[in-house]
């Protein structure tokens, strides 16, 4: 038996998939942007059902306010995609565990979006496709929040998630996160920032609560909230 383990490159069709695309490959393959016979063939086999165009709106809507929100992070502008398939309840995140963590991310949505916004559902058709989005809602507790709620306190150590990139930052009495160069920081990302230039790292862009640890193996930053 063959064990196929690299599906986040490339997957296996389902059967359901190859079915509902055979019609589209051995009888309506006509260009649908052209004005002969097969070509409208083609064009009018595209036309989505209705219920069909409220899903894929309603996953456009949700993914593209996470994305846009992910790139507001980042100081970007537009979406920012994470570079494989992430469940909802990641909030559409590149998963930490790996080498790359947050570095491999596609921006250039930000042009699409720019010249062609997606189309807005109706309240009514937004609420009947809602449960997904209600999912994963954008988390939007910062650190002040948690230093107010006693979650990290004072002499607390920040321990870096990067095997490529060890290193520690302390929680002041003031709940500002201080580096051993002794700069302080009142947020997260900034301080990694800062971290990785004192290490010498090229990296840009990586978001602090995906990349600090509270504790020497315990949770990140981004898991209390």
């Amino acid at each position: 038996m063959t064990i196929y383990a690299d599906n986040a490159a490339t997957t296996k069709m389902s059967k359901a998939a190859i079915s509902a695309m055979m019609p589209y490959i051995e009888e309506f393959y006509g260009n649908p942007s052209s004005l002969y016979t097969a070509g409208q063939k083609a064009k009018d086999a595209t036309v989505f059902s209705a219920e069909t165009k409220n899903l894929l709106l309603e996953a456009g809507d949700y993914y593209i306010s996470v994305q846009s929100t992910n790139a507001k992070k980042g100081g970007d502008r537009g979406a920012r995609f994470c570079w494989e398939s992430a469940w909802i309840t990641d909030g559409e995140a590149t998963p930490v565990w790996c080498d790359t963590g947050d570095l491999e991310l596609h921006i250039t949505a930000d042009v699409a979006l720019g010249a062609w916004p997606l189309p807005h559902m109706d309240a009514a058709v937004l609420e009947a496709f809602r449960p997904s989005r209600r999912a994963a809602q954008v988390k939007t507790v910062t650190w002040q929040d948690l230093v107010d709620a006693g979650i990290v306190q004072m002499d607390d150590v920040l321990v870096s998630a990067s095997p490529m990139y060890p290193g520690r930052a302390t929680v002041t009495s003031t709940g500002r996160i201080m580096l051993a160069t002794g700069e302080t920081f009142d947020e997260p990302t900034a301080a990694y920032e800062r971290f990785l230039g004192s290490v010498g790292a090229h990296e840009t862009g990586l978001n602090g609560w995906t990349h600090w640890r509270l504790g020497e193996g315990g949770p990140l930053l981004d898991q209390l909230r």
